[in-house]
């Protein structure tokens, strides 16, 4: 008896091993991949212009030249009870590549500029980073309108599969947007409670948008996609966001894509 159970407990002990390498090894997998950070604002009436002007003026310095990802400057316009109105969205290719930009950032009379023009007209409200796990649909650079949906999830695994089975299906097939999961690293302990993940679904005008969920959105294949993630996920708050701004010349969306 001592000895099925010696066994039982080794083989359990083997396969807690063996799920926690698995785990560390998909972590690894996901750190060597693009990130992208979100520093939320919270820009004072009227000084939209100023934020834009102070974006375009730092992305045509000497130092916003030599920036090799990607920035966009996003406007909420739905996001609940949070007081972030724009959202600047940093891109890149590595971990590496954002240590690098953050060491030529700490000596740019540039970025100084900038950041005294960004205290002077809006107030920081978070900052998030963020994996890019995977995609789906057609990555596209033209996409500028995005529903963001941020949510909690202890099965990340479960929501890409879902999502996998929602996108394959002959329906999703014709998406004409795209589809990011990400998943967080740091600054998960935002407004609307802790975030693991979040999804980005990006389309080229409300027209777009509204055609496609008016269509689909009901659809036999999209409830079942959703009943496949009610023991899975958490919503925690929607967004509505507009890409005011796109910088992309050196890395874009369609970069990253898988």
């Amino acid at each position: 008896m001592r000895t099925i159970l010696t066994i039982l407990m080794t083989l359990k002990s083997l396969r807690i091993l063996l799920v926690s390498t698995l785990a560390t090894l998909v972590s690894i997998s996901v750190l060597a991949g693009p990130n992208v950070t979100f520093h939320n604002l919270a820009v004072l009436p009227g000084k939209q212009s100023t934020v834009v002007d102070g974006a375009r003026k730092f992305m045509s310095s000497k130092t916003g030249q030599q920036f090799k990802g990607s920035m966009h400057l996003n406007r909420i316009a739905s996001n609940g009870k949070s007081p972030a109105t724009h959202t600047l969205v940093v891109l890149q290719n590595s971990r590496k590549a954002a240590a690098e930009w953050s060491e030529t950032l700490a000596n740019s009379q540039d970025f100084s500029d900038w950041m005294a023009t960004l205290r002077a007209s809006s107030q920081p409200v978070s900052s998030t980073n963020m994996d890019m796990v995977k995609s789906w649909g057609t990555i596209d650079n033209a996409d500028r309108y995005w529903d963001v949906n941020y949510f909690s999830t202890k099965d990340p695994a479960g929501v890409v599969a879902a999502m996998d089975q929602l996108m394959k299906s002959d329906r999703f097939q014709a998406f004409p947007g795209q589809v990011w999961l990400n998943a967080t690293a740091f600054g998960g302990d935002m407004v609307h409670g802790y975030t693991t993940h979040m999804f980005a679904v990006g389309y080229q005008s409300m027209a777009e948008y509204e055609a496609w969920n008016d269509a689909h959105r009901s659809s036999a294949e999209f409830q079942v996609f959703m009943k496949a993630l009610n023991d899975k996920v958490s919503w925690l708050n929607s967004e509505l966001v507009y890409n005011v701004l796109v910088f992309d010349e050196q890395t874009s969306l369609e970069s990253f894509g898988s």
